[in-house]
């Protein structure tokens, strides 16, 4: 079939036709990112979005079809591709996998009715029949649940530390270890902070990594604060309290002529190459960022040390959370007790999760598994820290949060904020979070009505906030 479609890029002459071309090759990319329905052959299909994920799946995966002689299909695919087919096919009645995952950005949209129209299973009764609703972690499972329902199982926790360059604190004799708040944080890196001491024309170290633009980041410090994009009935709540207060603090650590942040993306060589220069002295570590330190700066190994989240006033929480997958089962699958017990298998017992836990430093939500010892072992990357215990203890404060379909507008709202507010400060030359706070609510206050206005267009809405405790 392929062959008469590519004979239609020349004409008779044997010349191109460029444009031509480039249609045919995007339809024939188009065609390598979709899926053709679950395979025949196949007893069971499993789809996921993360290569780490499928490594350590895939022995579980093996040993159950062995033992039920069972053929299970393992397929591994971009997120957009995977989110886009099992839209398509849940919306259509397409046949999807029979177990399948989605991450915390996207896997909101699904939700996007009442959850008994969704073609989901859900797994409240499933849970508490089995006694596994009690060794999950509870903050973890607060993502996945719509109009009432649990319609995904949390694969991971997420917990949020610092990563902080321990060998640039120890050149300068500064410790960390009684910091308690943010503003105790700042104060004590102030000497170091911002100053050019090589007098090479830039500034030797920043306190911390974050700019206004990496809405992620700034979503993570309102949670940690006890504020949320979403309210339990699932509208908007960008204005709400503590979220301006915390946005006007974190772009005044963006101004002035003492600032303490810088940008320093995440994932790419430039990034990479600050943080071993240490341009920064701290950056937000959700426990997966310890793998990719690990795995794309190997220079920095023994020059750093994972530490708690500064809390926003004494005894406040010390972590927030960042990321995020689920595992949800098709209410048309094809063997239901095989996606059910093989779901089980990949989440609840020890073999992935040691494999996750080692391969992409993901942090399993069965508290149960948190006792095992691979949690527990010195790392030295880390100077030797356990940095699996320290997670372990920040785990069961992790902020709670709600998956949306509206989330992505959330963020990007978000992210026009805080950048809008940087700039006004600029302009003003403001660098008080008590001259920020007010600007920042009324920015914030717009964008909420705006991303109101956009889920006031949803006609399930009001029966789903009906059903919302």
């Amino acid at each position: 079939m392929i062959r008469p479609v590519l004979e239609l890029m020349f004409d008779l002459t044997g010349r191109s036709k460029p444009l031509l071309l480039i249609g045919v090759l995007a339809v024939i990319s188009g065609g390598i990112l979709s899926f053709d329905p679950p395979q025949e052959h196949s007893d069971l299909e499993v789809w996921v979005f993360a290569e780490e994920h499928a490594r350590s799946y895939r022995d579980t995966i093996i040993t159950y079809a062995d033992r039920h002689d069972l053929r299970i299909n393992l397929l591994r695919v971009d997120i957009q591709a995977l989110m886009q087919r099992v839209r398509s096919g849940l919306y259509s009645g397409t046949p999807v996998a029979d177990v399948f995952e989605l991450e915390y950005a996207t896997a909101g949209q699904l939700f996007r009715g009442p959850p008994e129209n969704l073609g989901l299973v859900a797994f409240d009764e499933l849970l508490s029949e089995s006694g596994l609703l009690e060794q999950i972690n509870p903050p973890s499972l607060a993502a996945w649940q719509h109009g009432g329902k649990q319609l995904g199982l949390p694969h991971d926790v997420h917990p949020v530390g610092l990563i902080v360059r321990q060998d640039i604190l120890d050149h300068h004799s500064i410790s960390l270890d009684d910091v308690e708040t943010w503003e105790d944080f700042f104060r004590t890196l102030a000497p170091i902070a911002n100053v050019d001491a090589d007098a090479d024309g830039r500034p030797d170290h920043y306190a911390i990594s974050y700019w206004p633009t990496q809405s992620g980041y700034t979503e993570l410090l309102i949670r940690q604060a006890g504020g949320r994009l979403f309210d339990e009935n699932g509208r908007p709540s960008l204005s709400a309290d503590p979220a301006p207060k915390v946005l006007a603090h974190a772009v005044s650590w963006c101004v002035g002529n003492q600032r303490f942040a810088t940008e320093i993306p995440d994932f790419t060589d430039t990034g990479n190459r600050r943080k071993v220069r240490g341009d920064a002295i701290a950056y937000f570590a959700p426990d997966w960022m310890t793998a990719v330190w690990r795995r794309e700066m190997p220079e920095n190994s023994g020059k750093v040390r994972v530490i708690p989240m500064p809390a926003w006033e004494p005894g406040g929480r010390r972590t927030s959370v960042y990321g995020g997958t689920m595992l949800a089962i098709p209410s048309d699958n094809r063997s239901f007790d095989h996606a059910w017990e093989l779901a089980q298998e990949m989440y609840f017992s020890v073999g992935p999760a040691e494999r996750t836990w080692k391969s992409a430093g993901v942090l399993s939500p069965i508290t149960s598994l948190w006792s095992e010892p691979f949690y527990h072992e010195p790392d030295e990357y880390f100077q030797g820290q356990q940095i699996g215990s320290l997670y372990i203890e920040l785990a069961p404060t992790v902020p709670p949060r709600a998956a949306s379909p509206y989330l992505p507008a959330a963020q990007s709202f978000l992210q026009s904020v805080g950048v809008r507010l940087l700039d006004i400060a600029r302009e003003q030359n403001m660098t008080s979070p008590k001259e920020l706070e007010p600007i920042a609510r009324e920015l914030l206050q717009a964008a909420n009505e705006q991303l109101d206005s956009v889920l006031e267009r949803n006609p399930f809405l009001a029966e789903i906030t009906e059903q919302a405790p």
